[in-house]
């Protein structure tokens, strides 16, 4: 059987038909519960434009049709499960773009959908739709960056021994973590182009993770006593 949507193929998961593709539920198998009949024409170009849509913007095809799919299974509309999917999948970059925005990006596309709808939408889906944490967003600045993944190792390993107070902004934090698990391999202006922030927010941030990882008697590798470079090599004794 195949997704009428995506052409997809619909495979059985957690009581549901569901296509693998797409995330779109074409059936609840537990009787009494919701359904959703099989997509209106048109539903393979919409998802098409969103995949050049998600392409276009450097995004990734599949996370978008992933969150696509989730906001369907909420009874979203197409047109404005669209406008959440692109708007969920910029914010896991750390790129805050306006809702309104967005909605023009996909009407210039011929994908048309009212800003009143996808905030709609957007409010809906909330409990839904992933959120955003120094961890994951050191993941995907570390994988745009290409970076190794001894560094991505450390950077991780900095991030778990800080206490990270709320309201700072993830991907500043993720940010500081790589510049100081690089060893001065990563420059300020380096990791400013590569996600949109300043240099002086970054540095910033970087003074205050430093703070934080004191306050947690942490230092990152290469760092602790003893040792000398971010290489971490060992101080020869006397």
């Amino acid at each position: 059987m195949n997704c009428p949507e995506c052409s997809g193929r619909v495979v059985e998961s957690q009581g549901h038909l569901v296509c693998s593709a797409c995330g779109l539920v074409l059936h609840q198998l537990v009787e009494g519960g919701p359904y959703e009949a099989p997509g209106e024409p048109g539903g393979h170009a919409l998802l098409e434009t969103l995949r050049l849509c998600a392409g276009e913007l450097g995004l990734d095809a599949g996370e978008c049709l992933e969150y696509y799919g989730a906001a369907r299974r909420e009874g979203v509309s197409r047109e404005a499960a669209a406008a959440v999917a692109i708007y969920a999948a910029l914010r896991m970059r750390g790129m805050h773009v306006p809702l309104r925005k967005i909605c023009e990006f996909l009407a210039a596309r011929g994908l048309r959908v009212s800003y009143r709808a996808a905030s709609k939408a957007l409010l809906r889906t909330s409990r839904y739709r992933p959120r955003m944490t120094p961890l994951t967003a050191l993941q995907v600045t570390a994988r745009r960056l290409g970076l190794d993944g001894d560094v991505a190792e450390r950077a991780r390993r900095i991030l778990l021994g800080a206490r990270i107070l709320g309201g700072r902004d993830p991907l500043l934090v993720a940010l500081a973590a790589l510049y100081l698990a690089s060893g001065g391999g990563l420059t300020y202006y380096a990791l400013a182009k590569a996600s949109g922030r300043s240099p002086s927010r970054i540095r910033e941030s970087v003074h205050y993770l430093l703070r934080q990882l004191r306050g947690s008697v942490v230092r990152p590798p290469g760092f602790e006593p003893g040792f000398s470079g971010a290489e971490g090599r060992r101080l020869s004794p006397g």
